[in-house]
């Protein structure tokens, strides 16, 4: 878990990060749930995209477990990414130093560089 810290109103978010049992488990309701409504559409959608194609190909509906494993694996890191985008910043060094070992931060350049 990760905290971030949006860089003008101050607000704090806990980010999970690694595999999310809760996607695997729940799908798209999770990104409703944060109020992420871009990935629960995207989730929705592939969902029954998928779906859809596994009817076509007469493949049991229970292999759809295989795109909750991916969004599973997907899905935090992607939370993060777009937190980052909306302005949040690591609140703490932690928090930073698990964003540049993920390469989703750069580390910063030494000084006088």
């Amino acid at each position: 878990m990760i905290t971030l810290r949006h860089a003008t109103s101050g607000v704090l978010k806990e980010c999970p990060t690694g595999f999310s049992f809760t996607t695997f488990l729940f799908g798209f309701f999770v990104p409703l749930f944060r109020k992420d409504f871009k990935w629960a559409a995207i989730m929705l959608v592939a969902g029954i995209a998928y779906g859809v194609l596994l009817e076509e190909l007469n493949i049991p509906a229970g292999s759809g477990i295989a795109l909750s494993f991916c969004f599973g694996f997907y899905y935090n890191e992607q939370y993060i990414k777009d937190a980052l985008e909306k302005g949040y910043v690591p609140a703490d060094e932690a928090s930073r130093s698990w964003l540049v070992e993920k390469k989703i931060l750069s580390p910063e350049p030494p000084m006088g560089v």
